[in-house]
């Protein structure tokens, strides 16, 4: 995956974190953390709700 794409994943990983209510600040941190990994190893781990959310962005 290029740098552009990384960039991508991240930003949006980063915008669904924020934008829920419930434990803003963690799921930021779990998101970029797991985004980052997605980047690296090319899967999501599937025991976190937003796991789906960030695949769609991927495969969009």
């Amino acid at each position: 995956m290029g740098s552009k794409n990384k960039a991508i994943v991240l930003y949006q990983a980063m915008n669904i974190g924020w934008h829920n209510n419930n434990q803003a600040a963690q799921d930021l941190t779990w998101n970029v953390k797991n985004a980052q990994e997605l980047v690296e190893d090319g899967f999501v781990l599937k025991n976190h709700p937003k796991a789906s959310q960030i695949s769609s962005i991927r495969n969009a």
